[in-house]
């Protein structure tokens, strides 16, 4: 397909009909050009950056060149011809490509950080994207308590009780979360469910399990007798028993990284409300204060959040 003058200079290629795509996608498979730096975090920050550039292009292109459905029912039709619909497309999928090529030296870089090498890659179906993204963006050193990394993830509640939302009275206030550390934090734990169950034969089947898929499914069992599921729906109830699992994820990880950094370590809320922690032993929380864990503790803690057969 011969790409027009627009698109190829977008691309950096020249406009041959053949091997157009062949070089850009020969491109795709070079090393990023990195700024020099010795801080680990900057360089997964820069290549953030970069892939969340590439995504929005890739998003934009593919809108572009899609009819849109309009709230009243009708369709606008798109008003680009159809070659320039194709070739807007082939962009797209170029940059989305450029983006999934970024994720190699995002791994490259992860190895380098002991959070990651100690808990986040055995975390199953937490991806290199979604732990470049959270390693990049969050300062552990910020997040003395476990509902500070739980808030700037985006999945605390406002004072409705509902999720906070970005532009909501909570937000003015001064609380804020980061939404594209969110987005990759739900995508995460939606690959994790669907890897989970697989689909023979078109059945729903769970083959694996962890510690935060145990988390998910017993909240959804728990709702379909408690009569929640039939009051709510299966989505509310679905996307509710996430949001437990997400909070015990980012709990673990609080816990685990802050130990690394010899940081002291803080209960969860409930905890602190309840009286007790992690296996029933009780706390005082203004008596007690926070603890100063060994990595040895803070594992045994957290357990095992990686797969294992049915």
């Amino acid at each position: 397909m011969k790409l027009s003058n627009s698109v190829a200079k977008t691309l950096n290629v020249d406009t041959a009909p053949d091997g157009a795509l062949k070089r850009a996608a020969k491109r795709i498979k070079r090393k990023p050009d990195l700024a020099p730096s010795d801080d680990v975090r900057a360089a997964l920050r820069q290549l953030v950056g970069r892939h969340k550039a590439l995504n929005k292009i890739s998003v934009a292109n593919s809108n572009a060149a899609c009819d849109k459905h309009l709230k009243n029912g009708e369709v606008a039709k798109c008003r680009l011809a159809d070659i320039e619909r194709d070739e807007v497309r082939e962009l797209a999928k170029v940059m989305s490509k450029h983006a999934s090529a970024l994720e190699t030296e995002m791994l490259r870089q992860l190895r380098k950080i002991p959070i990651y090498q100690t808990l986040l890659k055995n975390v199953y179906g937490l991806g290199p994207v979604a732990c470049a993204y959270l390693v990049a963006f969050v300062d552990i050193r910020k997040c003395e308590k476990p509902d500070q990394l739980i808030r700037y993830c985006g999945f605390a509640c406002g004072k409705d009780g509902k999720s906070e939302r970005l532009g909501s009275a909570e937000s003015k206030d001064g609380s804020h979360f980061n939404l594209d550390l969110k987005i990759k934090i739900v995508t995460a734990m939606l690959s994790m469910w669907k890897t989970c169950f697989a689909r023979p034969d078109g059945e729903s089947t769970q083959v694996k399990t962890t510690k935060y898929m145990t988390i998910w499914t017993d909240y959804k069992h728990r709702a379909e007798h408690s009569g929640e599921l039939a009051a709510r729906g299966k989505g509310f109830v679905h996307d509710k028993g996430r949001r437990k699992a997400t909070d015990v994820l980012l709990e673990d990880i609080y816990v685990v990284w802050r130990t690394l950094e010899g940081l002291p370590v803080w209960p969860d809320w409930y905890a602190a409300k309840r009286g007790y922690k992690h296996g029933g032993e009780k706390i005082n929380v203004d008596k007690d204060g926070p603890q100063t864990l060994t990595i040895e503790e803070a594992l045994e803690l957290v357990g095992d959040v990686g797969s294992r057969p049915c």
